[in-house]
């Protein structure tokens, strides 16, 4: 579906001689990645309108994508498969965080960082099968995700501290341990493969 319309915009950008032939491949698949990103971020704000819940939503995303970023996890398939899965991620942490009580919320992120903390350690870095890590990528990514990890676990406790069952921090956390779960995944994935 991304292709075809990447495919489709990019066949006008030759005609119109704005794109050499010889780069076709490569603007479809930028446009096709750019399509895949507004398709992702408008989903993300409708969802976040429908349930009211914008900053909430704003705040999960930079916990999920700054853990995401930095340690890997799974990979869907196909761009598509990614937005659904994204999409459907979103929903599941905003209802967790309107219907987890209140009185629970430190409790949870203060678990979310010692969580993530222990995946920094053990699992992470994981990259994709479609682009690997070098040996000093690994080691690279793997000194950031546990500086990462331990820096957002001092500053998640002393929120909890400082800003006692704060829904932003909670929003946060449900983006890193949503982060982690996918971490997680692409683990077990990897590990089912190598059985």
């Amino acid at each position: 579906m991304y292709n075809k319309l990447a495919t489709l915009i990019v066949n006008r950008y030759v005609k119109k001689t704005i794109i050499k032939k010889s780069d076709f491949e490569i603007y479809v698949y930028c446009f096709e990645k750019l399509i895949s990103q507004i398709v992702s971020y408008l989903c993300m704000f409708i969802v976040a309108i429908i349930f009211n819940m914008l900053i909430h939503t704003i705040v999960f995303y930079i916990g999920f994508m700054l853990f995401r970023k930095i340690s890997g996890g799974y990979h869907a398939r196909t761009v598509l498969l990614c937005n659904i899965f994204t999409t459907f991620n979103l929903i599941l942490a905003i209802i967790t965080i309107r219907l987890l009580n209140q009185s629970l919320w430190n409790g949870v992120c203060m678990s979310i960082a010692i969580i993530s903390l222990i995946c920094s350690i053990f699992i992470a870095p994981i990259d994709n099968e479609n682009k690997r890590f070098s040996e000093d990528e690994y080691k690279h990514y793997s000194k950031l995700s546990k500086i990462l990890s331990i820096s957002t676990t001092i500053i998640i406790l002393f929120l909890c501290f400082v800003l006692p069952n704060n829904i932003y921090v909670l929003s946060f956390c449900i983006g890193i341990i949503s982060a982690n779960i996918s971490l997680i995944l692409a683990f077990l994935e990897r590990r089912l493969k190598h059985v």
